[in-house]
């Protein structure tokens, strides 16, 4: 019987902060999964409450508007809650990317920290500015990351 060699797989020394942002990562978007599954979840018994309050409004001040808007918000519930798992599931996935040192999630995380520090700058957070500008940062400059990311 004929061994197969087995293959040694590197481990890389990846920076412990790395590993902290993959694990927020992980922490975020599983809250994001959660908000995600509530909309989809609370959508049903909400609807009729909602409805009904909107067109009894409506008819009461005659407002047609009212009952146009007591349609689109059901469907903003429906798409909210979709569009919350999408992204809770995209941020798991780019989260294990980093956790593994996989160089597109590096590169994912550290587009998404520039775009979020530009838009908090713009929005005067200047804690998530701060944060935003110290991962994305980190992650690009650091040669410690970068070492671990080739």
């Amino acid at each position: 019987m004929v061994k197969k060699p087995v293959k040694k797989t590197s481990h890389k020394n990846i920076p412990l902060v790395v590993k902290i942002i993959a694990i927020f990562g992980y922490i975020c978007s599983a809250l994001t999964i959660i908000m995600g599954i509530l909309f989809l979840a609370v959508f049903p018994a909400i609807k009729p409450m909602l409805t009904t309050a909107l067109q009894n409004n409506a008819i009461a001040n005659g407002q047609v508007l009212a009952t146009f808007a007591a349609m689109t918000s059901t469907g903003m519930l429906i798409f909210g809650g979709i569009a919350l798992l999408v992204v809770g599931v995209i941020g798991i996935i780019v989260s294990r990317g980093l956790w593994k040192a996989r160089p597109w999630a590096r590169m994912v995380v550290i587009i998404i920290s520039l775009i979020g520090a530009v838009s908090a700058l713009f929005s005067l957070e200047i804690v998530r500015l701060v944060i935003d500008l110290a991962v994305g940062l980190y992650l690009l400059l650091s040669k410690d990351v970068k070492a671990a990311f080739k």
